[in-house]
């Protein structure tokens, strides 16, 4: 009897439908999935870290993507030993602390498409003496993680920017 009321016209175009109706819910779900995938990369953002010698000494945050982006968290090492403030950076690196600075919080702020915020700003003579550390083998290194509007986050240390689950601060993240 099953047999038989398979072979029946209706039986046939109903289990067609259904068919059909599984593949088309299907096609919806991959189409959502590429939207939701093109949504997130209309709003990418994309920092880069730069440093500059014009008029002294001064490290930028430029955002190079289309979105905006929201840092969320800054860590900064000096020979492997974290840094929680732009003064203690520059005691770290000289004990007679006497450098002329110009500084700007980076933690919390958002930076817009083609926006480029400065953080630190050494003056012209304290270059020298950057130079020397440097050459002297002193390591100074930096780590800012931010976010898209989607909670998409990134952590870069120059122009190289990593996707990680999440930014999260820590006991050692700069404060300044």
């Amino acid at each position: 009897m099953f047999k038989e009321k398979i072979k029946e016209p209706e039986v046939i175009m109903s289990i067609c439908a259904i068919f059909l109706s599984l593949l088309a819910v299907g096609v919806a779900l991959f189409e959502a999935n590429i939207a939701r995938s093109q949504q997130k990369s209309s709003v990418w953002p994309y920092l880069e870290v730069l440093g500059s010698n014009i008029n002294g000494t001064s490290w930028r945050v430029s955002n190079k993507g289309i979105g905006p982006a929201k840092i969320k968290d800054v860590k900064v090492t000096v020979n492997g030993a974290p840094i929680r403030s732009w003064k203690q950076w520059l005691v770290s690196l000289d004990s007679d602390f006497a450098w002329p600075f110009t500084q700007s919080t980076l933690n919390g702020r958002v930076v817009s498409p083609g926006e480029s915020i400065g953080f630190i700003k050494l003056n012209p003579k304290a270059i020298e003496k950057l130079k020397e550390l440097i050459k002297g083998g002193v390591q100074i290194k930096y780590q800012i993680c931010y976010c898209s509007v989607y909670q998409d986050c990134w952590v870069t240390q120059s122009i190289d920017s990593q996707p990680v689950n999440s930014c999260k601060k820590s006991e050692t993240s700069f404060q300044h």
